[in-house]
C-alpha cells in the first residue's frame, strides 16, 4: 500500500481540484470571449480530452489495485512485472496523468490570454486544411476588439483577415470571385461595430472594411461577384 500512496494521494487532488477547474474553465472563456466558436474550439482540444480521459484511466487503474487479483500468467524473468502489474499500472497512468495535466493547464493560458490566443488561432488556421474552421473564432475576437477598442488586437486580426481575403480571391481567375458566406458576415458586423463606436480611432480597419479593401483588393481585375457587390 505504501509504495502507491502518493499516486492515489496525488490521483485523488486531481480529482478534487482539478476537475471543478476544468468545468469553470469552459464557462469563463464564454464570459470572457462572449463566443461559442472559441468554447468549442477549446473543447475540441486533445489537452482537453485527453486530461479527462486520463483522470478516467487513472481512477480505473486505483480500482483494478484495490481488486488484488492474482496473475493469470507465469512467465519466466518477468515475473516481478506481472506480480506488480497493478501498482505498475497506477504508476504509469498517475505520470501520464499529471503530463497531459501539465499540458492542458498551458493550453488553458494560451485561451485566457488575447495576446497569446490569437496567434495561436492564426497559426492554427494556416495550418488547418480547412478554410474556415478557426475563422469564425478569429472574427469573434476581433468584433470584440472593437467593441472594447483594443487597437492592437484588432490591427493584428485586420493583417491576418486582410491576408485570408487575399488568398480567397487569388483562387479565382475567370469567374467571379465568390468568398464563403462567413467573410461576408465578418464584413457586415465588423462594419456594424465601427458604426456605432463613439469615438473613432481605428482608421486602418475602418477603411479595410466599410472601404471595400478585403472584399475588392486593391483591384487587380478581379471580377466582382453578385454577392459580393451587394455589401460594396
Amino acid at each position: 500500500m505504501a509504495r502507491i500512496d502518493p499516486y492515489i494521494y496525488l490521483i485523488v487532488s486531481l480529482l478534487g481540484v482539478a476537475y471543478p477547474i476544468l468545468l469553470q474553465v469552459v464557462a469563463r472563456l464564454d464570459e470572457r470571449y462572449e463566443s461559442e466558436h472559441i468554447t468549442s474550439l477549446f473543447k475540441s482540444e486533445i489537452e482537453w480530452t485527453a486530461f479527462r480521459y486520463t483522470l478516467v484511466a487513472a481512477l480505473m487503474s486505483v480500482l483494478i489495485w484495490s481488486l488484488k487479483l492474482q496473475p493469470v500468467l507465469e512467465i519466466d524473468r518477468l515475473d516481478f512485472i506481472i506480480e506488480n502489474s497493478a501498482t505498475l499500472l497506477v504508476a504509469l497512468s498517475t505520470i501520464v496523468l499529471v503530463i497531459s495535466f501539465l499540458l492542458y493547464v498551458r493550453k488553458v493560458l494560451i485561451y485566457y490570454t488575447p495576446y497569446s490566443l490569437i496567434p495561436y488561432l492564426i497559426r492554427s488556421q494556416e495550418k488547418s486544411k480547412s478554410e474556415v474552421k478557426y475563422f469564425p473564432a478569429l472574427s469573434d475576437l476581433l468584433l470584440l476588439s472593437i467593441k472594447r477598442q483594443q487597437t492592437n488586437l484588432s490591427r493584428t486580426l485586420s493583417d491576418f483577415f486582410y491576408t485570408a481575403f487575399r488568398k480567397v480571391r487569388d483562387g479565382f481567375s475567370d469567374e467571379p470571385v465568390l468568398y464563403p458566406e462567413i467573410y461576408y458576415e465578418t464584413v457586415t458586423r465588423a462594419v456594424e461595430e465601427l458604426a456605432i463606436l463613439k469615438e473613432k480611432r481605428n482608421y486602418l480597419l475602418e477603411h479595410r472594411t466599410a472601404g471595400g479593401i478585403w472584399l475588392l483588393g486593391e483591384m487587380h481585375g478581379k471580377e466582382i461577384s453578385e454577392r459580393t457587390y451587394t455589401l460594396v
